[in-house]
């Protein structure tokens, strides 16, 4: 148990209600869940010791599939090869599966004891325990037991109970009583699932109510407790439970079936409960340009963020009081396409465009001045970014090439190096926040890179994740790790390694030096919820990560508390701009973001 993250008890007052057949397809709605960047490790706890059903379920028969035991305990039997689904249930123990168990009460809560004890689940993101009907011996032992366990990567002992009725008057009557036995247990209620809720016509698959209907719905209101959703009969479903051989078997079939989508809403509505769902909502919106936002930014040091337009301009606000500071206009013949602020304690603007130059404006006395301008691309500069001490600025083009330019004291700027190595548009460039390494990615789909080698700034490394043009780059504010987003909507996770480890050998990205310390690879991938391109991408801490892009979404991705590769949507905020594509996002602190989007707005966003 002490691998287990997340403890959750499925109750019901009454039997007959299905409450297995839910907690089947919560472990498995879980396992297959969306909103994870990958599969969800799940067991499940069968506790109804006389009327075990978990093994049929999923298709085992108990008298060949057995528990074996290990130096470290009992081994859960597995649903397949994956090892992402573990059972564990009295049937697997017994001689037969026509023997009946005839146990009194002690002997159950020795059992159940040992249950929680020996068994070794490994790492665990969920353990579902199937409870049998009403409140006796069993449950009593369990939360006893599980209290009397403790993890350091999990908050409690228990996450929460999720409760199983029917609609019927009589089932939801008999849930009240398992209401009060989690109030006196001190059991956080996670919500009702109301089961049978309707039948399924297996030929017109029109939905019936055989029974009443919504007194699940009812009995929430009721107490104020969350009501999870619905699940109505289908025959389909069991016809699958009944069929299953060792090719079909009901985890690799159920996300494939009509339940599945049925219980979606249901999982998401779970999850909310369980990680205290947070919103994205809207503070202001910011209008005044004449085109398309392409780009915004905020100051690492003072109250300020800055808007760049198709209009040529570049808007700048105070971050706290949203008010309009000032104008840069008149320099620039085209589209101002990135602004970054320079990471200094005076408000420094770089402001590139798509007429192939860089302004660096600077705000002396009670005005803002063109300081310097930046020439030398052949086409549109696309990206801009300043190194962690503001001693260089990279500029990256469509002519395929980054640039990078290093100031001098008196605050002018010298070409560095010009680097070649991409064959197609470079579409960004991003610094490490504590180290002078700089990452690109372009049209070839590739990410670079580049570091001082005391002679010239070099190719360090080549990461060929990507199958499509690497639209947005961004390394945690601790820098230990790369986000990439890309042109359908993939996002990853590169962390650093070195080359005498395994992993790196193994699993090398460097298509250029294996054997170079400069090692990066694929921690995780992000939930694929963007429908088309990702444009931009920004970190809050090292645990809240935003995108945003074609489709109009902004998206908050949270890691999980104890385990940072594994990475979770947090909120899906679509039509953040109306029906329009949003090119550029960033932080501005105490939970505020700014979006810019092609309705020539700056929005600004709370995080609640």
């Amino acid at each position: 148990m002490d691998q287990v993250r997340h403890v959750i008890l499925v109750l019901s007052g009454k039997g007959g209600v299905g409450k297995s057949s839910v907690t089947t397809q919560l472990a498995l709605s879980l396992h297959d869940s969306k909103v994870h960047s990958r599969p969800l490790k799940i067991g499940i706890l069968d506790i109804d010791l006389t009327g075990p059903s978990i093994p049929r379920m999923f298709g085992k028969d108990v008298e060949q599939s057995r528990i074996r035991q290990s130096s470290a305990g009992w081994i859960p039997v597995y649903t397949d090869e994956t090892k992402e689904i573990g059972l564990m249930s009295l049937g697997f123990l017994l001689p037969s599966k026509k023997d009946s168990v005839v146990w009194r009460g002690p002997k159950k809560a020795a059992m159940i004891r040992q249950f929680v004890s020996d068994v070794h689940w490994g790492e665990l993101d969920y353990l579902i325990i199937d409870t049998p009907p009403g409140t006796g011996d069993e449950h009593l032992t369990i939360v006893e037991s599980l209290l009397a366990e403790t993890s350091d990567v999990r908050n409690g002992p228990i996450d929460g109970a999720v409760m199983v009725t029917t609609p019927q008057a009589l089932a939801t009557l008999d849930v009240q009583k398992e209401i009060d036995f989690c109030k006196k247990a001190s059991i956080r209620i996670l919500g009702i699932v109301e089961n049978m809720s309707g039948f399924i016509c297996p030929h017109c698959a029109d939905c019936t109510n055989i029974f009443s209907s919504g007194g699940g719905q009812t009995l929430a209101e009721k107490y104020k407790i969350p009501f999870l959703g619905s699940v109505p009969i289908d025959p389909k479903f069991g016809e699958m439970i009944e069929n299953q051989n060792s090719s079909t078997n009901l985890s690799k079939l159920y996300p494939e079936t009509e339940m599945s989508k049925v219980f979606f809403p249901i999982v998401q509505n779970f999850f909310h409960q369980i990680y205290n769902n947070r919103s994205l909502e809207l503070v202001a919106g910011l209008s005044g340009h004449d085109g398309r936002v392409w780009s915004v930014a905020s100051h690492p040091v003072l109250p300020l963020f800055a808007s760049g337009s198709q209009d040529k301009t570049v808007r700048i606000y105070n971050s706290d009081t949203l008010q309009l500071v000032h104008v840069i206009d008149g320099f620039h013949s085209r589209s101002v396409r990135r602004v970054a602020w320079r990471p200094v304690d005076r408000p420094i603007l770089a402001v590139a465009s798509f007429d192939g130059t860089i302004s660096i404006n600077e705000k002396i006395d009670d005005d803002w001045e063109c300081t310097a301008a930046l020439e030398g691309h052949e086409n549109e500069v696309k990206c801009i970014a300043w190194s962690p001490g503001g001693n260089y600025l990279a500029t990256c083009s469509r002519d395929k090439s980054v640039w990078i330019w290093e100031t001098t004291e008196d605050d002018e700027f010298d070409c560095m190096a010009v680097l070649q190595e991409h064959t197609q548009d470079v579409k960004v460039v991003a610094w490490h926040p504590s180290e002078d390494l700089l990452v690109s990615g372009s049209y070839d789909d590739t990410i670079c890179f580049w570091r001082d080698d005391g002679d010239d700034w070099a190719l360090t490394c080549q990461l060929q994740g990507h199958q499509s043009t690497v639209w947005a780059l961004a390394f945690s504010p601790s820098g230990s790790t790369l986000v990439s987003a890309d042109n359908e909507g993939n996002i990853m996770l590169w962390t650093k390694t070195f080359s005498n480890e395994s992993e790196a050998i193994n699993n090398s990205t460097n298509i250029l030096r294996p054997s170079l310390q400069e090692e990066w690879v694929r921690k995780a991938t992000l939930p694929h919820v963007h429908q088309g391109a990702v444009y931009s991408l920004s970190w809050l801490n090292d645990k809240v990560l935003a995108s945003a892009g074609s489709d109009g979404k902004i998206v908050v991705y949270e890691s999980e508390q104890h385990d940072d590769n594994i990475w979770r949507v947090s909120i899906e905020k679509e039509n953040a701009h109306d029906v329009y594509e949003i090119n550029s996002i960033a932080w501005l602190g105490n939970d505020k973001l700014v979006s810019g989007g092609d309705d020539g707005e700056s929005r600004i966003w709370h995080l609640d």
